[in-house]
């Protein structure tokens, strides 16, 4: 039960960063289609900086959550204020 409760706060404290990326996306104009990955969502963002800042929050992001690396509270707020650049 312990790990159980462990491994899913901490896939839910990524699930909300990623969340908060998409809301941030949404406002600037860009919304996420459900079969899109998101390095290809990246892909569609015209304004050449901010395709450049999803696309670096993006790659770190990935290179955790799919990579079952786990978040260290250090990279969990890098990933925090690279979502408050976007």
């Amino acid at each position: 039960f312990g790990l159980y409760t462990l491994r899913g706060s901490r896939k839910a404290a990524e699930e909300r960063l990623l969340a908060l990326f998409l809301r941030k996306m949404k406002r600037r104009g860009y919304v996420k289609s459900r079969p899109q990955g998101l390095e290809e969502f990246v892909t569609l963002v015209r304004e050449d900086g901010l395709r450049e800042r999803a696309r670096s929050f993006v790659e770190q992001f990935e290179s955790h959550y799919y990579r079952d690396r786990k978040l260290t509270k250090d990279e969990a707020r890098r990933l925090r204020r690279m979502l408050d650049e976007l």
